[in-house]
């Protein structure tokens, strides 16, 4: 082992607690010597701020090394859209979907709704597109169920 290395006796000793707010918890967790030259930190995360390229992002400016994937791959995929068009413009077959912006919905529901059966169909699956992979996925077999729960969904968006 490297001299900077050291046995870890107990699992607990590769947990830092977070006490009080955000800027004193990350003040604390610096301020240990966990964080050396050989650090390498694994984002067991997930959903906003840790799929999305924030805490990539974060460990980039700190110039900290971490497994995974990089801020741009991650704020891409993060964004079921882009990754989407991404995935077409680059030949990759997937199942056929539709995006559609609160905007475009709020300005007029009723051909956003046609748009979506034409394309795929009454039976479809639906989800938020930037909420994270699992968050908001809802299957929908009736027509009628498609504008109250579009109208949920979307509320649940970021946008930029």
């Amino acid at each position: 082992m490297g001299e900077n290395n050291k046995n870890i006796e107990n699992e607990n000793e590769l947990v830092v607690e977070g006490h009080g707010n955000v800027a004193d918890s990350i003040s604390k967790f610096f301020s240990n010597d966990f964080v050396n030259e050989n650090a390498i930190f694994f984002p067991a995360m997930h959903g906003t701020f840790s799929e999305d390229g924030t805490i990539q992002g974060f460990f980039d400016i700190m110039d900290l090394t971490y497994v995974g994937n990089n801020v741009l791959s991650s704020a891409v995929c993060m964004d079921k859209g882009t990754a989407n068009d991404v995935f077409a413009g680059n030949g990759i077959l997937q199942p056929e979907y539709y995006l559609v912006t609160k905007y475009e919905f709020d300005k007029n529901k009723d051909l956003q709704i046609k748009n979506i059966i034409e394309k795929i169909g009454e039976a479809s699956f639906v989800k938020p597109c930037n909420a994270g992979s699992s968050v908001g996925v809802t299957k929908v077999t009736k027509k009628k169920k498609l504008n109250p729960l579009l109208l949920r969904l979307l509320n649940m968006i970021i946008e930029f």
